[in-house]
């Protein structure tokens, strides 16, 4: 699977791909700093 992402500070396009729609999700979550964001509410 591969998935467009652009990006909106510069509007580079970035092509996320993985062999399921999970794994694409979780590289795309990983370059936006989701899992570092969701981490910083929990201990909060």
């Amino acid at each position: 699977m591969e998935l467009e992402v652009t990006d909106p500070t510069d509007g580079s396009t970035r092509v996320f791909t993985g062999a399921d729609e999970l794994s694409v999700q979780r590289q795309v979550d990983e370059f936006w700093g989701v899992d570092e964001a969701n981490r910083r509410e929990h201990d909060g």
